[in-house]
C-alpha cells in the first residue's frame, strides 16, 4: 500500500518543505554531473526549472532578433543570446537575450551577473505567463534596468524600466510597427517585429 507523503510528513510531525538551491548549489549539480549543459533547465528563485520546447514562431523570432540585435550593438554591447545570467543568489536564468556591457572578454571566466546587463528581452509563445510573472520579478529584484517581453501571439512588445522591488515601476506597450530603443541606448531604435 503506497502512503501519501504528505500525511506520512505531517504524521512525523514536519511539514513538507521544496528543496531550495542557490546558484552555487546549481553549478554544483552541473559539476557533478546530476544536470548536464545539455540539459533545458534553469534556476530561478532557487527551483530549477524545465524550458519549455521552442515552437516555429520562436524559433523566427529569435532569429530576426539575433539578427538585428548584433548589427545594431555590434560596437556597443554583447549580445548574448540563450545564456545565462547570475541573479544570485538564487536564481540564473536564461533569458533569449541579454545586452551586456563590454568588453565580451570579460565573460570567459564567469556567468555574467545582474550588474552586467543593460537589457534582458524574452520572446514569449507558451511561456507569456511565466515570463510576466516570475521572471519579471526575479530580474526586478536584481534591479535588471530594463526587460523586454515579445508577445509573439499579441504581435506586441511590452517594455518594463525603472525597477522598484518585485515590480517595474514603468511599463509601455508597442504595436507591430512601431520602434522600439532601449534605455542605455535611445539613439538605437529598432524594428523588432517580423
Amino acid at each position: 500500500m503506497v502512503s501519501d507523503p504528505k500525511a506520512l510528513a505531517e504524521a512525523a510531525g514536519e511539514a513538507l518543505r521544496p528543496l531550495r538551491f542557490t546558484v552555487e548549489d546549481y553549478h554544483r549539480l552541473l559539476e557533478v554531473g546530476f544536470l548536464s549543459e545539455n540539459d533545458r533547465v534553469e534556476l530561478l528563485d532557487g527551483v530549477i526549472y524545465t524550458v519549455a520546447p521552442m515552437g516555429s514562431r520562436h524559433i523566427a523570432n529569435i532569429t530576426n532578433l539575433n539578427r538585428i540585435l548584433v548589427k545594431a550593438f555590434e560596437d556597443k554591447a554583447v549580445v548574448s543570446v540563450q545564456c545565462p545570467i547570475s541573479l544570485a543568489p538564487s536564481s540564473e536564468p536564461e533569458p533569449d537575450f541579454a545586452l551586456l556591457r563590454l568588453p565580451q572578454s570579460s565573460y570567459v571566466d564567469k556567468v555574467p551577473q545582474a550588474e552586467d546587463a543593460y537589457l534582458l528581452i524574452e520572446v514569449a509563445d507558451t511561456t507569456l505567463s511565466t515570463d510576466r510573472t516570475a521572471k519579471l520579478s526575479a530580474y526586478a529584484r536584481a534591479d535588471i534596468p530594463e526587460v523586454w517581453i515579445l508577445n509573439v501571439r499579441a504581435e506586441q512588445l511590452e517594455v518594463y524600466r525603472d525597477p522598484d522591488g518585485e515590480l517595474y515601476s514603468s511599463k509601455s506597450t508597442l504595436s507591430k510597427g512601431q520602434k522600439a530603443a532601449p534605455a542605455a541606448f535611445p539613439d538605437v531604435e529598432l524594428e523588432w517585429w517580423l
